[in-house]
This record gives C-alpha cells, sequence and structure tokens, in this order.
C-alpha cells in the first residue's frame, strides 16, 4: 500500500480469515485490504472479518462488525506516538515529507504528536526474519524439493539439507537458542523439533 500510495490496514492475527491465501509463513500470515481511501479500507474490512472456524483453524470467534461506524468522530486529544527511530538514516526525502505532512494534518485535527523512543526494536524483527524463513521452506517444501535428514542436536556436521535457506534458517534459530519445527520429509507428515545443543527436549 506504501509503495502504492493508497491505503492499507494489517488486522489483528485471526481476525480476517486466511482461507484462499497462498500461505507464507503461517505464524505471520493476515489477509488485509487495500484501497484509494480509509473509508473504502474500512468497508471491505468490515465484510472481511468474523470467525471462519470451518475453513481457517487461526480465526478468531469474534463477531464482524462496523468499522465505519467511528471515521467520522473526532480526535481532538487523540495521541500518536512518533518514534524517533523511523527518522534517521536511510529515510527517503520524499518518504519523510509525506509523513510530516500527515503528522501536520492530524495535529490540525487536534490529535497529540508524542516523541517516542522503541529500544530493543530489532529484536522482534530478527526473530520474526527467522520464522518467516522457517515457515516458508516448510510451506512451499514440495515444490522446492526440501528434505530434511538425520540432524543431529550435538553437533553440526551431520546436517542434510536439499534447500541452502533452510539451512541457514534453521542454523539461525538454533543458534539463537530457538525451538523450531520442520518439515522432516517433503513425503509425509512427520516433523522434528530442533532444540539449542545443551536446552531440555
Amino acid at each position: 500500500a506504501a509503495f502504492s500510495g493508497i491505503t492499507g490496514i494489517k488486522p489483528t492475527y485471526g481476525r480476517a480469515s486466511r482461507y484462499g491465501m497462498v500461505a507464507f509463513a503461517s505464524s505471520l500470515d493476515q489477509a488485509g485490504p487495500m484501497a484509494r481511501t480509509a473509508e473504502d479500507c474500512a468497508l471491505l474490512l468490515s465484510a472481511m472479518c468474523g470467525p471462519d472456524p470451518d475453513r481457517d483453524s487461526t480465526s478468531l470467534d469474534v463477531p464482524a462488525e462496523n468499522f465505519n461506524r467511528s471515521l467520522n468522530e473526532s480526535i481532538d486529544g487523540l495521541r500518536i506516538g512518533v518514534p524517533a527511530e523511523f527518522f534517521g538514516e536511510g529515510l527517503a526525502p520524499d518518504v519523510r515529507a509525506a509523513v510530516d505532512a500527515a503528522l501536520k494534518e492530524y495535529e490540525k485535527l487536534g490529535a497529540k504528536l508524542v516523541p517516542i523512543t522503541l529500544a530493543g526494536r530489532s529484536g522482534p524483527a530478527d526473530v520474526s526474519q527467522v520464522l518467516a524463513g522457517i515457515q516458508s521452506a516448510v510451506s512451499f517444501a514440495k515444490d522446492l524439493n526440501i528434505k530434511v535428514l538425520n540432524l543431529s542436536l550435538g553437533t553440526d556436521s551431520n546436517h542434510d539439507y536439499r534447500y541452502d535457506p533452510l539451512n541457514k534458517a534453521v542454523e539461525r534459530a538454533w543458534q539463537a537458542g530457538l525451538t523450531v519445527v520442520v518439515a522432516a520429509s517433503n513425503r509425509g507428515p512427520n516433523a522434528q523439533t530442533i532444540s539449542k545443543p545443551g536446552d531440555d527436549p
């Protein structure tokens, strides 16, 4: 949405059914609308949200609602956190100008801008990258001919991966002390739990 200059909404995980989506990383996949305006996005989100337990096991048991109901309410007094880390090196001047212009509009409407910092913000991003790499590799194991064989928890010399990105993703997670479940074969539902050496199984 940002690249196209339109509005996008990423709803709470499980709020909108993922039925019909091509899986990427199961714990990160979400469905959300993109449209020209916030009003259009609200209309789409109202139609998309609601429980769908028969077709999506991650679907939340929360009833559908009308997301248009508050669009025209005053935002006077609304506090908007502005992370200082997002305005540093690497931010394109035209992007900075667009964001600043939007923040000024919010101030005109009565919102209060509050400078904030996001300490340790790289941690969740690192975990997200590891999970995305592993889960996407497992999702596409059949297509990519991934096969994980004979993984020794005590050494790093007994690995057999046909698809190197899976190897790297698992090793990063393993070194970080995460417990990872990966497909043990591209022909069946078997799975293997990989723990960091020395951890309790």
